[in-house]
């Protein structure tokens, strides 16, 4: 979450606090309708979202 918060920073000014307590990690999973599984527009989300996601988890280790 930190990497979120970095970036909003970065563009709309907010300061970026450590965080008061310790915050278990989570898993993030990407739900859709199978209509729209193979939709372009769908498909290009989805795989932005994950590629952000991996380069945040991969800082991290």
């Amino acid at each position: 979450m930190r990497h979120t918060g970095e970036t909003l920073a970065r563009t709309a000014g907010p300061r970026v606090l450590p965080r008061p307590l310790r915050i278990p990690g989570f898993i993030v999973k990407q739900h859709w309708h199978a209509r729209y599984h193979h939709h372009s527009a769908n498909r290009w989300l989805r795989g932005v979202c994950a590629e952000l996601f991996m380069q945040a988890a991969g800082k991290r280790t």
